[in-house]
């Protein structure tokens, strides 16, 4: 694992032991919300990183993050939905890089490589 993802799960953990400390529900948002900004300036630094993709998998746990704090979402289903979302990255990784499923793209050919 790379240094930067070993600094952005401690970041994480952190984050969310300081929420433990406040009682008021804006300051969770707040922090989760400084959490994603650190995150990007963390992540954007990396050429190795595709940022963009990054930034929408950690902006949609933040959002799901939110909505449980606020309380919009149960806690239960917030995890649930997370982790379906991490089953659903790790499949498709694996489908890519099995070949099967999906479009498989194939060596494009002229009409007279027959």
């Amino acid at each position: 694992m790379e240094q930067t993802w070993i600094k952005l799960l401690i970041l994480m953990v952190g984050s969310s032991l300081v929420k433990y400390l406040f009682y008021d529900i804006w300051i969770w948002v707040f922090i989760d919300l400084a959490v994603l900004a650190i995150a990007y300036y963390m992540l954007k630094d990396n050429p190795y990183i595709d940022i963009r993709k990054t930034m929408l998998l950690l902006g949609g746990f933040t959002l799901i993050s939110i909505l449980t704090d606020v309380g919009v979402l149960n806690a239960l289903l917030g995890q649930m939905i997370m982790l379906a979302v991490l089953f659903w990255m790790f499949w498709r990784r694996r489908e890519e890089r099995s070949g099967g499923g999906g479009q498989r793209s194939f060596p494009r050919r002229h009409k007279w490589h027959k």
